[in-house]
C-alpha cells in the first residue's frame, strides 16, 4: 500500500506542475479572445501548495490563482477573481472530496484576506482536477 500511495503522490505532483504551467500560459498575451493587446501575466498571483490556518480550520490548497483584471478589460474591468484548484490523482470517496473542496472554498478566501491584507475577490471559483482514470470514473458513476 505504501508503494501504491507514493505512486499516486508522484502522479499528483506531476498534475499540479502541469496545471501551474498551463495556467501561466493562459495569462500570456491573448488571454481574452479578441483582445491580444492586454497582458494579464503581471495581474495574476499563483500560489501552489498553500497552507492555511484560519481560526482552527487548517488545510492546504493545491493551487490558488488571484487575478486583478485591468480597468480597461472589456468584460471584467477592474474585477478581482479567485480560483481554487484541488488536484487528485485518485479519489476514494466523492462526497468527502467535495465536502473538503467546499470547506476550502469557504475558509481559504477569508484566510487569504487576513493574511495578505487584500479585499475578498468579486468572484470565487472552485475546481476539482482529477486524473482521467477508470477508478475515478467508476467512483463518480456510482454517485449518479
Amino acid at each position: 500500500m505504501v508503494k501504491d500511495r507514493s505512486l499516486y503522490d508522484e502522479v499528483r505532483a506531476i498534475m499540479v506542475n502541469e496545471l501551474i504551467r498551463s495556467r501561466r500560459e493562459a495569462f500570456a498575451k491573448g488571454f481574452r479572445p479578441g483582445h491580444p493587446e492586454i497582458d494579464y501575466s503581471n495581474r495574476v498571483i499563483l500560489l501552489p501548495e498553500t497552507p492555511y490556518n484560519y481560526y482552527g480550520q487548517r488545510g492546504s490548497v493545491d493551487l490558488v490563482e488571484y487575478l486583478q483584471y485591468p480597468s480597461d478589460d472589456p468584460v471584467c474591468g477592474g474585477k478581482q477573481e479567485f480560483q481554487i484548484y484541488e488536484v487528485y490523482s485518485r479519489i476514494f470517496n466523492l462526497e468527502e472530496t467535495l465536502r473538503k473542496l467546499r470547506e476550502k472554498s469557504e475558509v481559504f478566501p477569508k484566510y487569504f484576506q487576513d493574511e495578505y491584507k487584500m479585499p475578498l475577490p468579486d468572484d470565487i471559483w472552485s475546481h476539482l482536477v482529477l486524473l482521467n482514470s477508470q477508478e475515478n470514473v467508476n467512483i463518480i458513476s456510482a454517485y449518479m
